[in-house]
């Protein structure tokens, strides 16, 4: 293993680190005033009600406005929170939710950004670039489907980060199509979306370390089983 390797596998186990610091101090804050919800609502429900959200940034014409764009971004949002929150500290961790908190959390992404494209805040060149790192979760979902020893990869600070980055951006870019184009938001939004852009990227890079990391490590054990 050369000197770069090893940097690399430093850095990485170092962002694990911060991941688990950040998601267990978030999570013993943040439990303490989500106590009020009903055991009986799960982090599931609350996912697929995100994602079911989503879908109605495709609505076409006046059904879809920018008032019902700024309320979906913020519940969804909420719900982004609050779901990984209940399955961790009410140990309601499925194997479903794993796979679908992704999912709704693009979906919830690419439908405002899909919005503002049509309302021209975005341009076709940003919504690619946006896009185009998102696709390779369909690589992962198909190397699953052909060998199962492939493993959803784990969250981690970037990603957190990334989806932070589009969510306050979006955000400012619809507030200000409210307001009837304010300029300091629109050049704050992109300078977010780009940001997010960015670590979007470094994501994938740890994302596809995590999984051809413990790939390997399930195709040897195979082998010494052998």
């Amino acid at each position: 293993m050369n000197g770069l390797t090893r940097f690399f596998y430093r850095l990485f186990g170092i962002i694990r680190k911060i991941t688990l610091a950040e998601m267990r101090v978030r999570d013993d804050f943040l439990i303490r005033y989500l106590n009020f919800i009903p055991h009986s609502i799960k982090p599931n429900h609350l996912t697929a009600v995100r994602l079911a959200m989503s879908g109605l940034f495709f609505i076409p014409g006046r059904l879809m406005n920018s008032w019902i764009a700024l309320f979906l971004l913020v519940i969804g949002g909420l719900t982004d929170i609050v779901d990984g929150v209940l399955a961790r500290k009410r140990d309601q961790i499925t194997t479903l939710g794993c796979v679908l908190d992704p999912i709704a959390d693009k979906a919830l992404a690419l439908g405002a950004i899909w919005y503002l494209f049509w309302q021209g805040l975005i341009s076709s060149r940003i919504l690619m670039h946006i896009i185009l790192p998102e696709l390779v979760l369909f690589i992962y979902v198909v190397w699953y489907l052909f060998d199962r020893r492939v493993k959803h990869p784990e969250p981690n600070i970037i990603a957190r980060l990334k989806f932070t980055s589009y969510v306050f951006a979006l955000i400012l870019l619809v507030v200000s199509l409210l307001l009837g184009w304010v300029t300091w938001m629109n050049y704050l939004g992109w300078g977010l979306i780009i940001f997010g852009v960015i670590l979007s990227w470094i994501s994938q890079i740890l994302y596809a370390h995590d999984v051809i990391s413990d790939f390997r490590a399930q195709v040897n054990i195979g082998s010494k089983a052998s």
